[in-house]
């Protein structure tokens, strides 16, 4: 069972927000949800922002919110990535807010790793992670390569 236990350094837990965005990506944003169960430290929320999906996504979204009362979907139809970041941060109750993409299958320390400098007694504004690719055609292979 996972458990978010407080730091041995400083014993201060902080709430964490987790905000995506998407629009119209099914699969990816199933990919995203699927790896939260096995992150070491869970989000006390996820908060997903679709900017007007037509395609399942929204489906898939609220199938992910009746399993795991935490995700919460907010529509914003028309909205791009970076509006639709901002309003997720607005909404977001957590003390230290994450922020990643649809499409990445996070790694299952990413999350404990990311909010470490908050909850160890160092003085951190802003942390970022790194991420590998796992390409699907031969363009992404390309890019990746880039």
């Amino acid at each position: 069972m996972v458990t978010n236990e407080p730091d041995r350094n400083t014993g201060t837990m902080k709430r964490v927000s987790l905000v995506t965005t998407v629009r119209n990506d099914a699969e990816n944003c199933r990919v995203l949800l699927g790896s939260l169960v096995h992150l070491s430290r869970q989000p006390d929320e996820v908060i997903v922002v679709d900017g007007g999906s037509t395609d399942g996504t929204q489906d898939v979204i609220r199938a992910a919110c009746a399993h795991d009362p935490r995700i919460k979907m907010i529509e914003a139809p028309g909205v791009n990535i970076g509006r639709g970041r901002n309003i997720g941060i607005e909404k977001a109750t957590g003390e230290v807010i994450v922020s990643t993409d649809t499409g990445c299958r996070l790694d299952p320390a990413w999350l404990a790793e990311i909010v470490k400098p908050f909850e160890d007694g160092r003085r951190a504004d802003f942390v970022a992670g790194v991420y590998r690719i796992e390409p699907r055609t031969l363009l992404e292979r390309v890019i990746g390569t880039a």
